[in-house]
């Protein structure tokens, strides 16, 4: 599946549908700051749990078999061991590890190895607490992992799900995870971009881009090439890139079934309105417009290892 075969409308269509509940540009135009990605969190949590993934997992799942599968939602941690193990890492650090789903699965596979997650959230740290009692090889602290209170080189592999896009300062973020990584380490990232700069789109699709990083609590995705830029600039080298964008469209397809069934109920759309937090409903913003972005060639799902270079 390709992520265009997965609408039925018109690009145009769908934003005038969705034009009927939301100020779109408004949305378009905020700036997203942390407190934002905090609240985001705070009022979307639940609706993740029910629509997304009941154990926790707060990105999308890679199905490579042709269907969506929950399965799916661990092939970033898989993707994270491989690393590990192929440079014999004994400490991870985990920066926004929300609900503990992916360093919770690989500490329990790996007892031998010490894990640590950080997160913004009070509320994602707790959770992951309670999840991981017993788990004696993972530990979790509350904070920003552009700032991080550990010692230079204390980790043998850092590694961030879907976290990266929403840091305040992307630069600040990358020199802070090469600070901690001892030389040799590797930072493995997996993420969405921009497959190009805003201004290389029609009017129709940069804004549905908007919407989808604005709805998601991101300021605006990196574009993919600009960041392998930068990463190498503040001493990474670039071990692997994979552009998984073909492997998450059962997953948007799921996301957009929903959202289009949604908001074609207009009495539906109403009583939501007044039960759940608003940025909790924007969410579905995001599920009707992704796979537009995706199968634009406007957005990209990427799979990332870096390695810490010595000097």
């Amino acid at each position: 599946m390709q992520a265009a075969e997965i609408v039925d409308l018109p690009l145009a269509d769908c934003l005038e549908m969705l034009r009927r509940t939301f100020d779109l540009e408004r949305i378009a135009g905020q700036k997203i700051s942390l407190a934002d990605v905090a609240e985001y969190y705070h009022q979307s949590d639940a609706g993740y749990r029910l629509f997304h993934s009941s154990d926790g997992a707060l990105h999308l799942a890679l199905n490579r078999n042709g269907s969506f599968d929950p399965a799916g939602y661990y092939a970033q941690p898989e993707f994270v061991e491989r690393h590990m193990e192929e440079c014999g890492a004994r400490r991870i650090l985990e920066a926004g590890s929300g609900n503990g789903f992916n360093t919770l699965h690989l500490a329990r596979r790996h007892s031998q190895r010490q894990f640590v997650g950080v997160d913004l959230t009070s509320q994602h740290v707790k959770g992951a607490r309670d999840a991981a009692q017993g788990v004696t090889n993972l530990e979790y602290a509350e904070g920003d992992y552009e700032s991080l209170d550990f010692p230079d080189g204390a980790f043998d592999v850092a590694f961030g799900v879907e976290t990266f896009c929403q840091t305040a300062d992307l630069r600040r973020a990358l020199v802070e995870m090469r600070r901690v990584l001892r030389p040799g380490g590797r930072l493995v990232v997996v993420d969405c971009f921009r497959q190009r700069p805003l201004a290389e789109l029609d009017a129709d699709l940069q804004l549905a881009v908007k919407l989808v990083e604005k709805t998601t609590a991101v300021d605006g995705f990196a574009v993919i090439g600009e960041w392998l830029d930068l990463v190498r600039l503040v001493g990474f080298s670039v071990l692997e890139v994979s552009d998984e964008s073909g492997h998450v469209c059962h997953n948007l397809a799921r996301f957009y079934r929903l959202a289009r069934g949604f908001f074609d109920d207009s009495k539906l759309v109403e009583t939501v309105r007044q039960t759940v937090p608003p940025l909790m409903l924007q969410n579905a913003i995001c599920g009707l417009m992704m796979p537009y972005t995706v199968g634009g060639g406007a957005h990209g799902y990427y799979s990332i290892a870096l390695v810490r270079e010595t000097a």
